[in-house]
């Protein structure tokens, strides 16, 4: 992997100064990662992944930090990096239209329900009525006396709204 990131960087002072980085601080940046992903080592390694990729975006501004403080921003890029990466994770899974729901009493299944509980009234009966009773638009409908594109478009807007409640929780 190494390889693969030396390759982005200009000249071989920068491929060195990142070698001797990644080489100092990988093991202290997977086991930050590590703590943000139990039992899952494949999500650490990409919030890790992640984080080198940001220090060589922002190669030119090491040079700006001090040598003892250079630990201390590469784990704060792999802590924003792991919180970035749990947020998608947790709004993919719950927010999916899939054929199977998640299963009643699950961490996401209850996240979900809580959340559509907290929407405005407009959007709430809709979402409840398709991701916690999964009923079809059709029914749906029927019961709110809506039209189909109507409902539609009520989830599509309900599940926006979530997504940007789980971006800010």
């Amino acid at each position: 992997m190494l390889v693969f990131y030396l390759a982005a960087l200009e000249n071989e002072g920068e491929r060195r100064q990142f070698s001797e980085l990644y080489t100092r601080y990988y093991c202290q940046m997977a086991a930050v990662a590590a703590r943000y992903f139990p039992g899952d080592p494949a999500s650490a390694e990409d919030a890790v992944h992640n984080a080198f990729l940001q220090v060589i975006k922002h190669f030119s501004k090491i040079s700006e930090i001090s040598r003892d403080e250079i630990p201390f921003w590469l784990v704060s890029i792999v802590k924003n990096e792991s919180i970035t990466l749990r947020r998608k994770h947790r709004r993919l899974v719950p927010l999916m239209d899939r054929a199977e729901p998640a299963a009643p009493g699950g961490e996401d299944y209850m996240l979900t329900v809580e959340l559509i509980r907290q929407m405005p009234e407009a959007y709430r009966a809709a979402l409840e009525m398709r991701f916690v009773e999964e009923r079809s638009y059709q029914e749906i409908a029927q019961a709110l006396g809506l039209s189909e594109t109507a409902v539609k478009s009520r989830v599509s807007r309900g599940r926006t709204l979530l997504l940007r409640q789980l971006e800010e929780g």
